[in-house]
C-alpha cells in the first residue's frame, strides 16, 4: 500500500492527526486505570474527571478545526488542530483564511436547531436515537466522551457518570461560542449558495450585558482569562438574535486545558500527593469541600426594574426608594440591584489590582539590575483607592438595604403568624451573596 506514491502523501498528511487521537485514547484509558487505582480517595476522582473533561472538550475542538482545514489561515492550522484556538467568533475569524473571513452564522426561523440542548445532544449523545449522523458518528470527540463516560461509570456508578456528563455539558456551555452547525450528512454544513462552513453562535444576554457593564467601567481584558470561566452562568445560552444585531458573544476566553499541559508522570504524582494527604487527614475531614462558586450576577429582566408610585405633585409615575419599599419582595428588587453594582465594581477592583500585579511583573523581568528601586510600584495607585471607596460606599447601601428587607420581613411574620416559614427562600437567595460584602 506504502508504495503508492499518493497514498504515502496522503500518510504523511494526516500522520499528525492521527497519531494525536491515539494518544488521546491511550490517555482516556491511562486516566480509567487510575481512577481504579485511586478509587478510594476522592479528591483523586474529582482530579481525574476534571483531566477528562478537558480532554474531551480539545478533543471536541481538534475535531471542528479539522473538518474545516482547507479554509484556515496557513498561520493558524498548527494551533487549531491541536485545540488550542478558542471556539469564539474573533478567535475563529483570524484563524479563517481572509477570503473566508468573516465566518457564516446560522440565523433564521428555518433552522433545523434553534435549542442549545438540542445541538448538545446532536453533536455528543450517542443513545438519544433521534439524529441521524451519517459519517460523522465515530468522530475522535464523541468517542472519547463515551470512553470517559464509562470510565467514570466504573468507579462512580451510573448516577456519577450523568454528573460528570452534565458538568462537561456547563463547561461547554461556559465556553465554546462558537458551534458547528451539524446535519445528517455531515459533522458541519455549508450554506448553499456562498459554499462557507455555517456555524452556530451561542449567546447570552446577560453575560454580555455584564461585561459590556464591565468593558465601560475600563477593566476589561482581551482574551478573557481561564479563570472567569467558572463563573459563566451555565443556562439562559441561546441562538444569537439575529444577523443584523451583530449580537455573537464579541468576547475570547481561553478554554480549560491546564491538566492537558502537565505530563503524565506530573499528573501522577498530582494523584499521588492528594492520597497522601487523605492518608494524613483526620478520619472526620477525610475529603476536601468544594468551594462555592458564585456565577457572575446576571439578574433576568423581571430583577432591572423598580417599582413605580404616583407622584401627584409632578402629576407622573417615578421610581420608588428602597426606603418607599412596604413589602420585602418589592424591597428585594433593590437589593438585587444594589448587590449587582457592588459585584461588578469588586470585579472591576480585582481586574486592576490583577493588572498592575503583571505590569509590575513584567518590570521586574526586564529590569536586570537587583539594586533598582522599584518599591513604589507596589503601592495602590490613586484609581484603586478612589474605587475602593466607591465599593465601601456601595456596601453601606446593600447593608441599608438588606436592613430594611428583613425588617420587612418580621412585620410579615407577625402580622401573618399562619406562615411563619414566609420569605425563608428569599432569604436563603442572598445568604451567599451577603456573605462576601465587605
Amino acid at each position: 500500500m506504502f508504495n503508492n506514491p499518493s497514498m504515502q502523501a496522503a500518510y504523511h498528511a494526516r500522520y499528525r492527526q492521527v497519531r494525536d487521537v491515539r494518544i488521546d485514547f491511550i490517555r482516556v484509558d491511562k486516566a480509567r486505570q487510575w481512577m481504579i487505582e485511586f478509587s478510594s480517595v476522592p479528591d483523586c476522582l474529582q482530579l481525574l474527571e476534571k483531566y477528562l473533561q478537558q480532554l474531551c472538550l480539545c478533543a471536541f475542538r481538534k475535531d471542528v478545526f479539522t473538518y474545516i482545514k482547507s479554509v484556515l489561515h496557513p498561520d493558524y492550522i498548527e494551533a487549531a488542530l491541536a485545540g488550542e484556538i478558542p471556539l469564539c467568533y474573533e478567535s475563529v475569524h483570524d484563524a479563517l483564511a481572509e477570503r473566508h473571513r468573516p465566518p457564516q452564522l446560522a440565523y433564521g426561523n428555518r433552522l433545523a436547531v434553534k435549542n442549545i440542548d438540542v445541538l448538545f445532544a446532536w453533536l455528543w449523545e450517542w443513545k438519544d436515537g433521534h439524529f441521524e449522523r451519517k459519517g460523522w458518528k465515530d468522530k475522535p470527540c464523541r468517542m472519547l466522551f463515551q470512553q470517559s463516560f464509562q470510565a467514570v461509570k466504573t468507579t462512580r456508578g451510573i448516577d456519577g457518570a450523568r454528573k460528570w456528563r452534565q458538568e462537561l455539558k456547563r463547561s461547554f456551555f461556559k465556553s465554546h461560542w462558537m458551534l458547528p452547525y451539524p446535519q445528517s450528512q455531515g459533522f458541519m454544513r455549508k450554506d448553499k449558495e456562498t459554499k462557507e462552513f455555517v456555524w452556530w453562535p451561542s449567546f447570552h444576554r446577560g453575560l454580555n450585558s455584564y461585561y459590556i457593564r464591565l468593558q465601560q467601567l475600563g477593566s476589561l481584558t482581551q482574551p478573557l482569562p481561564t479563570s472567569n470561566i467558572k463563573h459563566h452562568p451555565s443556562n439562559g445560552w441561546e441562538l444569537s438574535p439575529g444577523y443584523f444585531t451583530n449580537s455573537h458573544m464579541p468576547y475570547v476566553v481561553y478554554p480549560e486545558q491546564e491538566l492537558l499541559r502537565v505530563s503524565e508522570d506530573e499528573l501522577f504524582g498530582k494523584l499521588v500527593s492528594l492520597r497522601e494527604q487523605n492518608l494524613t487527614a483526620l478520619p472526620g475531614n477525610m475529603t476536601t469541600p468544594a468551594a462555592a462558586v458564585s456565577e457572575f450576577n446576571i439578574s433576568p429582566p423581571n430583577h432591572l426594574s423598580n417599582t413605580e408610585r404616583w407622584c401627584a405633585r409632578r402629576r407622573m409615575y417615578v421610581l420608588k426608594t428602597f426606603e418607599e419599599s412596604d413589602s420585602p419582595g418589592e424591597c428585594a428588587s433593590f437589593l438585587r440591584k444594589a448587590l449587582e453594582q457592588y459585584e461588578l465594581l469588586q470585579h472591576h477592583q480585582r481586574n486592576l489590582r490583577r493588572n498592575r500585579r503583571n505590569h509590575v511583573s513584567r518590570r521586574l523581568e526586564a529590569d536586570s539590575d537587583s539594586n533598582s528601586e522599584g518599591g513604589d510600584d507596589f503601592e495602590v495607585t490613586s484609581d484603586e483607592e478612589s474605587l475602593d471607596m466607591k465599593r465601601r460606599e456601595q456596601a453601606k447601601t446593600v447593608r441599608n438595604i438588606e436592613v430594611h428587607m428583613r425588617e420587612l420581613i418580621t412585620q410579615h411574620r407577625r402580622t401573618e403568624k399562619r406562615w411563619p416559614g414566609a420569605y425563608d427562600n428569599l432569604l436563603r437567595e442572598f445568604h451567599h451573596r451577603l456573605q462576601k460584602v465587605e
